[in-house]
């Protein structure tokens, strides 16, 4: 392996574990749901960069959807 090589996989592998013990290790913050529009906004950008096909798009949205019920604002 050359030197540049080799410098990019300790400094990849260094970030890697610094970033993994900060998670793991004394984190007790309560992680928050996504909204509704966030969901539907990363479900858009996933089919718009082409991560999943139509089918999967329209499945999901319908499921993101159906956790609300749009009619009278309340969710389930």
């Amino acid at each position: 392996m050359n030197k540049m090589a080799r410098r990019l996989t300790l400094t990849t592998t260094a970030i890697l574990i610094s970033s993994l013990s900060g998670c793991v290790i004394g984190n007790t913050t309560n992680l928050k749901q996504p909204t509704t529009g966030r969901e539907l906004i990363d479900l858009q950008a996933a089919y718009a960069e082409g991560s999943i096909d139509q089918m999967e798009y329209d499945q999901t949205r319908a499921s993101i959807l159906a956790k609300v019920n749009i009619s009278n604002g309340t969710t389930r």
